[in-house]
């Protein structure tokens, strides 16, 4: 739409007003942040804007917003004239990958408070004077869950985007959506919005039931493999470490359980599926050298990306041979791990 047709009674004609561009992309999150209801997307009750700037490891979220029912909006703007639509929307994904692998509900919600100066409670409680309990514990079932709403916002989305967006919805388990928001200025009081949604056209088949697996369930798949003992040795290695070292938890996911080392900077991963990727992450290239050393000294398979990447997989442990040797060496790498991480202060 490149105009719009505006009927002026006192003049008795209809004038024709040119759409107004933004000059920046800080103009369409300002209005977004202050005004959430131009977007225009379906949403279970009011959405409330949360934090500009949500830092991943990365890059920044533009905007993190949640609604009356829990779910949570991942929102990134982007201007036509200064994007390439090859990365808008594997940007967006790739903030949500990291939210979703590298936090916890309680990592969210520090973050929230560290960029806003107020907790997530304390906002929710100001929003709803009434049922804030309930909107709480339905963000962190969503959040564990991994219940996001991939927005992105454009002034223009073009043919081939708007169809990247509906493949995506078509052919995974994402909710992408794509808005387009033109501005019209009628005169120095007067704005008018025209958002245009695409992707929720596609009906999801979506199994919103996915908790965090129990330490019992990862048990009995590992024991559908015969691996019930290396099962029940990884386990006690993440509880020892839980024990013995501060900042250090286990942290279950749907689909894998995590060692998270001062707060995350440092991850095992150990997939439910025993043949899956294992492996450490690291969210700190001034770490990379020291962990791959570590990984060598150990004899597991290490590798450092060439690119500028700040979070990697240094340890790679892969399928059933690779847990299987790395098992036998798990309380060792664990230690090593945090030590090389408080010698670095």
């Amino acid at each position: 739409m490149k105009y719009v047709l505006v009927l002026n009674k006192e003049k008795n004609k209809i004038e024709k007003v040119e759409v107004s561009k933004f000059d920046k992309e800080s103009e369409l999150q300002d209005i977004i942040k202050k005004h959430p209801e131009v977007l225009s997307i379906p949403t279970n009750g009011s959405i409330v804007p949360l934090v500009k700037e949500f830092p991943t490891s990365t890059g920044q979220v533009d905007l993190i917003a949640f609604d009356e029912g829990g779910r949570i909006y991942i929102i990134e703007t982007k201007l036509q004239r200064n994007y390439d639509k090859r990365k808008a929307l594997a940007q967006l994904i790739e903030y949500a990958s990291q939210i979703a692998m590298h936090d916890t509900f309680e990592d969210f919600k520090e973050k929230i408070h560290r960029e806003v100066g107020k907790t997530l409670e304390k906002i929710v409680e100001e929003r709803f004077e009434g049922g804030h309990e309930q909107i709480l514990e339905r963000l962190k079932t969503a959040f564990d869950r991994e219940d996001f709403a991939l927005v992105l916002v454009m002034d223009e989305l073009d043919a081939p985007l708007k169809d990247m967006i509906l493949f995506l919805n078509r052919h995974s388990d994402l909710s992408i959506i794509g808005v387009e928001l033109r501005r019209f200025v009628l005169d120095e009081k007067t704005e008018v919005f025209v958002p245009t949604v695409v992707g929720v056209e596609i009906p999801k088949k979506r199994d919103k039931s996915k908790p965090p697996i129990t330490l019992e369930e990862f048990i009995e798949r590992y024991s559908q493999a015969r691996l019930g003992k290396i099962a029940e040795r990884i386990i006690q290695s993440f509880r020892s470490a839980e024990e013995m070292f501060d900042d250090v938890r286990l942290v279950p996911k749907p689909q894998y359980l995590t060692l998270r080392i001062r707060n995350g900077e440092i991850e095992i991963y150990i997939k439910a599926d025993p043949g899956g990727d294992h492996g450490v992450w690291v969210k700190n290239r001034d770490l990379y050298e020291a962990i791959k050393q570590i990984g060598d000294n150990l004899g597991l398979e290490t590798n450092i990306p060439t690119d500028d990447t700040t979070s990697a997989k240094i340890i790679k442990f892969n399928g059933i041979n690779g847990l299987k040797r790395a098992v036998d060496k798990l309380d060792r790498l664990i230690e090593e791990l945090v030590n090389v991480r408080a010698e670095m202060g």
